[in-house]
C-alpha cells in the first residue's frame, strides 16, 4: 500500500481524501484512495503554480537517480539537493501566493519543511507538506469527530474564513457547500 501523498494535492485529491478519511478514519488508506485521482506518477514530485505574472510554472523536486525512479513508488525515493530546488520552490511560492490572505498562516510551517534537510526521502517530505496543509485545514478536529459530526468541517470552513479575511463575502457562502469543498476556500480566495 502506497501512502505517499502528492507534493501539491489539488481540490479533487483532497475531496477523495476527506471522503475516505471520514468513512474509514485511517489517513493511510485515505491517501491511497485519493491517489487514484492522480493522472501521473510525476504528481508525487512536481506541481504546478502560477508565477507572479499569472503564467503556469512547473516546480519539480530533484530525485537521486532522476524521475525514472518514480516508476517504483515502493522504493525509498531520495531527494537530491541538485539545483537548490528547495530555495527555488520557496521563492516561487512566495511570488505566487505571497499576497493571498491565507499564505501568512502557511508560510512559516512550509518554510520549516523546505529548510529541513533531514527530510531526504520523497515520502517524508510530501507527508510533512501534507501535515502542514491538514493541520491548517482541520485544526484540532479528530477522525472520530469527523465521523460523528457532519457539520464540523463546515464550521471549520467558517472559522478559517473568519480568520483569514472576514470582509471577503464569498467565503461565508462557500463554507456552506460542505465538507468535501473545504479546500475550495483556499483555491477560490481572491483579494
Amino acid at each position: 500500500m502506497v501512502t505517499l501523498p502528492p507534493v501539491a494535492p489539488d481540490v479533487t485529491w483532497f475531496t477523495a481524501f476527506f471522503k475516505s478519511f471520514i468513512e474509514q478514519g485511517d489517513s493511510g488508506k485515505a491517501i491511497t484512495e485519493a491517489n487514484k485521482t492522480l493522472s501521473s506518477l510525476r504528481d508525487y514530485s512536481r506541481y504546478r503554480i502560477q508565477d507572479s505574472k499569472g503564467e503556469p510554472l512547473v516546480l519539480s523536486m530533484a530525485l537521486e537517480g532522476g524521475g525514472r525512479k518514480l516508476r517504483n513508488l515502493y522504493d525509498d525515493l531520495r531527494l537530491s539537493e541538485h539545483g537548490n530546488w528547495r530555495r527555488v520552490h520557496m521563492g516561487a511560492l512566495e511570488a505566487s501566493l505571497g499576497k493571498k490572505p491565507f499564505y501568512r498562516h502557511l508560510e512559516m510551517p512550509l518554510r520549516m519543511v523546505y529548510q529541513d534537510k533531514k527530510l531526504d526521502l520523497l515520502e517524508e517530505f510530501n507527508l510533512a507538506i501534507f501535515k502542514v496543509l491538514i493541520s491548517f485545514l482541520l485544526g484540532e478536529i479528530t477522525p472520530s469527530q469527523l465521523k460523528e459530526n457532519n457539520d464540523i468541517l463546515t464550521e471549520r470552513g467558517k472559522e478559517i474564513a473568519n480568520k483569514i479575511k472576514p470582509e471577503i463575502s464569498l467565503l461565508y457562502p462557500l463554507a456552506e457547500f460542505g465538507r468535501e469543498t473545504l479546500l475550495g476556500l483556499l483555491a477560490m480566495i481572491k483579494e
